[in-house]
């Protein structure tokens, strides 16, 4: 479980974050440097991709991910990870999963 959430947030959710802090400080055609003295190219490159579709994408993600964070953190035994019905690990992580194939296609 934690190598599989370690690698969704790898892929889907710290990436993502980097683009979307840009954003959030006002670098939206080119983004800065960690020291703000020159273009973050690849950066920039990135986020000349963003679009609703992709933004919207990313919230569904976060909203996702903090769901299994929030089931397991509030899991007492490793049961109930798997018997809550809809907010179970199981559950919520093939919603991210499908989320993330249907993204992909």
């Amino acid at each position: 479980m934690k190598s599989e959430l370690e690698k969704i947030s790898e892929d889907y959710i710290v990436n993502y974050s980097y683009i979307r802090n840009k954003i959030a400080h006002g670098q939206w055609d080119e983004a800065l440097n960690s020291i703000n003295d020159d273009i973050n190219i690849v950066s920039s490159q990135d986020m000349s991709f963003v679009d609703v579709l992709k933004i919207d994408f990313t919230f569904e993600n976060h909203h996702l991910f903090s769901g299994i964070l929030k089931n397991i953190s509030e899991s007492n035994v490793p049961e109930d990870l798997i018997i809550k019905k809809n907010s179970s690990y199981l559950i919520l992580k093939q919603k991210l999963v499908d989320l993330i194939n249907l993204r992909q296609s």
